[in-house]
């Protein structure tokens, strides 16, 4: 932790440590993890997760053919999350005071 060392899940090994039944214990590493739906931003939680990334907000060229959030999806969807969540996909600076 002192190094900020740490592991990020995507979302189907977050699938993978759900169903092997993994815990995390926060104070060992920094654990993030990809989410892109409420579902998944739950199972993070419930790992204990200490953060999560969920995307794609916007429209994306690493990721075409995935249907973006928007603002408004992205708001909704980490309403009711319990843990940190950050904005990821198609956003830049340009979008800092949106994201606040």
């Amino acid at each position: 932790m002192q190094l900020g060392s740490g592991v990020h899940l995507t979302s189907q090994r977050l699938r993978d440590c759900v169903r092997r039944g993994f815990n995390h214990t926060a104070d060992e590493y920094l654990l993030g993890v990809s989410c892109h739906n409420p579902e998944e931003l739950k199972m993070a939680a419930d790992i204990n997760a200490n953060f999560a990334v969920l995307s794609p907000v916007c429209t994306t060229r690493s990721h075409p053919a995935s249907k973006p959030l928007g603002w408004q999806g992205f708001a909704a969807t980490v309403n009711d999350a319990n843990l940190p969540v950050y904005a990821l996909g198609g956003i830049g600076p340009q979008d800092l005071q949106t994201a606040y």
